[in-house]
């Protein structure tokens, strides 16, 4: 697997210096347009128009690290239902020497209901916590369902926890007036975690289940803070000038990527400390960037560029010697934003975001690049919203799917294409990703604010 990864990883870097050479002949990033907004969750005209100055009132983070407690054990692998799979569109295509990206996806998936779901048998299961990713076994936790716990799924009823059922996704949804972040099980079952009239969001769960960092705009400004499940304060781990937001634990819980507006007003991607120490720069300015993320060894970094124009997959190198910012695409495969790329646990597939509008969730779609592949694919192309946002495991995309004013999270499959919807509350709901935290291990819920207006849905 080593020599796979290895293999892989210097495939993409060959791959974006070809394509760096290529595109600098045809733009540069002045050709940007630096007033359009900023590609994060939702309601991007939040980020677009925050004021860069805004006065931050969280106190400073703690210089004194964060002792990281010991990972738990995963629960047991659950075998998938269906035995077979449809094997990808492109699996049989002949490379091509120069592939064109197809102007319109036509895949478009369906969604199954949690009726339909339960009738089905169907199970999540995750081949990574056999031991592929044993550093990240207790964040990707076997995720499962139960035919009678699906069926109790309407409109109207969150059910509660199953016996001995962990909590195993972390979002973020507005069905309360503003952002707020929730746990849900993968029966249904739901749990709040902040409250505030505020907005947090992009929550993402250290691998030991323990905390959860997000951005909230408390201070005036996204900042980012840290949450400790045991019913203590949140802790702001930002307090500099402009925006912080998009916070991402790295796979062995010691880092935190994110992006920054500090410099000069341009967002760059930084990595800091669990605890808040330690931020630093590690992308130029050469363009805006957004939406890190992490390689499963914890050696790299992918994120979206606008260096040549749109919004386009890049990597760059975290602590080695190799230094530099590669595009993961040729050019040929470049003419649309390409947002929120993540690797799956094995290092060998890409799942990521074309949209269009930025200011539309309605007009983006799932992609998958299969280093295997001569071309990257359409995992889901439907007319309404879908946006990956994690992987579940190797088979299976954490993801927000739905139409106007109805985007709620779905686990897809990606290789069918298939969603099944997991929330039913709120206009939108995004930023899924996993997070397995016991019951009984978390404090009483939060109260939400009197002053919050809870949306219809």
């Amino acid at each position: 697997m080593t020599i796979v990864r290895t293999r892989i990883r210097w495939i993409v870097l060959a791959l974006g210096l070809l394509a760096l050479s290529l595109a600098a002949c045809g733009g540069n990033s002045d050709d940007g347009d630096d007033s359009a907004p900023i590609p994060t969750l939702a309601r991007l005209e939040d980020l677009a128009t925050a004021r860069a100055g805004a006065t931050v009132t969280a106190a400073p983070p703690s210089d004194t690290p964060v002792a990281a407690p010991p990972l738990t054990s995963p629960a047991p692998v659950v075998a998938l239902a269906s035995p077979t799979r449809t094997p990808p569109p492109s699996a049989t295509v002949t490379p091509s020497a120069t592939p064109t990206l197809p102007p319109t996806a036509t895949a478009t998936p369906t969604v199954l209901s949690t009726a339909a779901l339960g009738a089905t048998g169907f199970a999540l299961t995750n081949t990574a916590a056999a031991g592929v990713l044993p550093f990240t076994q207790t964040a990707v936790a076997v995720i499962g369902a139960t035919q009678t716990a699906r069926a109790r799924i309407t409109p109207t009823d969150t059910p509660a926890p199953l016996p001995d059922e962990p909590y195993q996704v972390v979002f973020y949804s507005d069905r309360d007036g503003n952002d707020d972040l929730f746990l849900m099980t993968l029966s249904g079952a739901e749990r709040r975690l902040t409250g505030s009239p505020t907005n947090e969001r992009e929550p993402s769960c250290a691998p030991d289940g323990r905390s959860v960092v997000f951005a909230s705009d408390a201070s005036g400004s996204y900042q980012i803070y840290l949450l400790r499940l045991d019913g203590s304060e949140p802790l702001a781990l930002t307090t500099s000038a402009g925006m912080n937001f998009a916070p991402v634990f790295s796979p062995d819980g010691a880092q935190i990527a994110f992006v920054s507006t500090r410099d000069n007003g341009v967002p760059t991607i930084w990595v800091m400390n669990a605890d808040g120490s330690g931020q630093r720069q590690v992308t130029t300015e050469l363009g805006r960037d957004t939406s890190p993320s992490w390689s499963p060894d914890g050696r790299q970094l992918l994120y979206s560029s606008e260096q040549f124009g749109p919004w386009n997959i890049f990597l760059t190198v975290i602590g080695d010697d190799v230094e530099g910012e590669f595009p993961v695409l040729p050019p040929e495969f470049s003419e649309a934003n390409q947002l929120w790329p993540v690797f799956d646990p094995t290092g060998e597939r890409i799942a990521y975001t074309i949209w269009p509008d930025l200011n539309d969730p309605q007009t983006a779609d799932i992609w998958l690049l299969d280093f295997e592949q001569p071309e990257p694919a359409a995992i889901r192309a439907s007319e309404g919203a879908d946006i990956a946002w994690a992987w579940g495991d190797d088979t299976h995309l954490l993801a927000s799917v739905g139409g106007p004013d109805d985007v709620q999270i779905a686990l897809v499959d990606v290789m069918t294409g298939e969603a099944v919807r997991l929330t039913n509350k709120g206009h939108f709901n995004g930023g899924a990703r996993l997070c397995v935290v016991q019951p009984e291990s978390l404090p009483p819920a939060p109260a939400v604010a009197p002053s919050q207006t809870p949306s219809a849905g």
